[in-house]
């Protein structure tokens, strides 16, 4: 019998399965024998799942290396559901971002998405789902900010009055929150950060690198950004 995983050695595992699925895989032999396995007690394996928030990406993971059936089943039932749902929170904020993406084209509104709306728009994910995704994020000039409130509006947006009020104070200048029609939450920034970022908070340059994505009327960011685009989503959780 199998000695029981720690918290440590159950995060190296999903570590592990992990990079080699965003590696394209395959899973070697040596991963499933440590799947077929593992065991551990299941409020250990959910708090790595729940706590790390990692579910999603571990149920795509998974499925991707074909480990589902090796894997234990408490692990397969909570991240195959969290893939589920991820995936089906991204198909209904990639339509949320097609309808924004064509009112703000039509009143020329240039947008880029930023955090995870980067990755709907650049096909940079392996999978939708893969990341879970609460709300969109858009970055649109500093002038045009009240154009493209206007287009959220008129797409039945509206003002996410508490939202805002709940913003912190430093947050207020920079990004307004707007509540779709079925509730999920579109941020739309004027600038990458508060006024304490200095020149970096600028994301006027974002605009000229930015190049069309796969959603029309919405911009992907270049490269070099992403990496910014990830460090200001860990700064926002």
């Amino acid at each position: 019998m199998a000695a029981s995983l720690g918290p440590v050695q159950i995060r190296r595992l999903l570590a592990r399965t992990l990079g080699l699925a965003l590696g394209g895989g395959p899973a070697p032999a040596q991963l499933v024998e440590r799947w077929a396995d593992a065991e551990s007690a299941e409020e250990s394996w959910l708090a790595a799942l729940t706590w790390d928030g990692i579910g999603a990406t571990v149920g795509w993971a998974l499925d991707a290396l074909d480990l589902r059936e090796v894997a234990p089943p408490e692990v397969d039932e909570v991240a195959s559901e969290a893939f589920a749902v991820a995936r089906a929170q991204a198909v209904r904020l990639s339509s949320d971002l097609a309808r924004l993406g064509a009112g703000l084209e039509a009143h020329r509104v240039p947008a880029v998405a930023l955090k995870g709306s980067a990755l709907l728009v650049s096909n940079l994910a392996p999978a939708l789902g893969v990341r879970w995704m609460s709300d969109i994020d858009l970055l649109v000039p500093e002038a045009a900010a009240e154009g493209a409130a206007w287009v959220a509006e008129s797409l039945g947006f509206a003002r996410g009055g508490r939202a805002n009020d709940q913003l912190q104070a430093p947050q207020r200048p920079y990004r307004e929150t707007f509540v779709g029609p079925e509730g999920h939450l579109l941020e739309v920034h004027r600038r990458l950060g508060p006024p304490r970022w200095g020149p970096a908070a600028d994301g006027t340059r974002w605009f000229d690198r930015a190049s069309p994505s796969t959603i029309r009327g919405i911009l992907s960011p270049a490269a070099c950004d992403l990496p910014r685009a990830a460090r200001a989503a860990a700064r926002a959780a």
